[in-house]
């Protein structure tokens, strides 16, 4: 039985989410952070695995875009959950709470977008804690995850975030 919550994250509980965000990588500067949290805007959004009373456990971040291959598809750019148990019912939940805002709006399918490999669309297809910020502004971002360790603050272009197949 899982005693979390999925909750939308706004500029509130921006604070609680950069708590979180610390733990995983406390290499990411907290400007990076409020210049990312000011592009999680409609029809995208930040959501959070609530454990009420103890905090937050994961988040995840979407944004919603049409393709002319793949149709109206949501993009997770940031999923990362803290979690003891192997049964991992905090990520179900968190995975769950995404392919129900994905069909709310008319998304055909759900990818992960890891920022050193593309989309992630190997294995089984199943959401990686994977960790992608970016200041546009700034030219910085930086990546952590399964298959970018680097946590460069580099400015990267978007062939780099994005090559061509």
């Amino acid at each position: 039985m899982s005693y979390f919550s999925v909750i939308r994250i706004g500029q509130d509980e921006a604070g609680d989410a950069y708590a979180l965000i610390r733990t995983l990588a406390p290499e990411v500067p907290s400007d990076l952070w409020e210049a990312f949290m000011a592009t999680c805007a409609e029809p995208g959004g930040l959501i959070g695995l609530d454990l009420p009373g103890a905090g937050l456990f994961g988040i995840a971040s979407y944004r919603i875009e049409d393709c002319v291959r793949l149709g109206r598809t949501m993009l997770v750019d940031n999923f990362w959950t803290m979690e003891l148990s192997r049964s991992a019912p905090g990520r179900a939940l968190l995975a769950t709470a995404l392919e129900t805002t994905a069909a709310s709006h008319g998304c055909r399918t759900v990818r992960q977008v890891l920022a050193c490999g593309g989309p992630g669309a190997d294995g089984d297809g199943s959401l990686r804690n994977h960790l992608t910020l970016a200041d546009s502004r700034a030219g910085t971002r930086f990546s952590k995850g399964p298959r970018c360790t680097c946590g460069n603050l580099a400015a990267f272009s978007a062939a780099d975030l994005f090559p061509a197949r």
